[in-house]
């Protein structure tokens, strides 16, 4: 759940795709340029949902990934970086919000047809 006070990114990010997106937004606010494992083991998530995540948010541009080599590992690893700034963050969440709104008066409207069938 957000509050009103929250980055617009991390409000962006829930209502694309609810907890999970959550949890993954506010860890890379956090730690601004991690590991998907990095951002796993922060959220508690598994990895294969973390990147899930990431790739979805890569490809709606909310987010770019950087390769660098992992020292320790001798791979190729990405950092996670967000990328949106003032005016794109304010007309994609109004955006996101009016689809959001859109979303829940329909299913309100077929709750309420199978509640009149019935």
């Amino acid at each position: 759940m957000t509050n009103e006070h929250e980055d617009p990114f991390i409000k962006i990010a829930a209502l694309i795709g609810g907890d999970e997106y959550l949890k993954v937004a506010r860890s890379l606010l956090n730690t601004e340029d991690a590991t998907d494992e990095e951002i796993a083991s922060s959220t508690g998530l598994r990895i294969n949902i973390v990147r899930k995540v990431l790739y979805d948010l890569f490809g709606k541009a909310l987010i770019t990934g950087i390769r660098v080599k992992d020292e320790k590992k001798g791979w190729f690893v990405y950092r996670w970086l967000t990328i949106l700034l003032g005016t794109k963050k304010r007309r994609l969440l109004k955006d996101c919000s009016k689809d959001w709104i859109m979303r829940t008066r329909l299913n309100s409207i077929i709750v309420a047809m199978k509640t009149a069938k019935s």
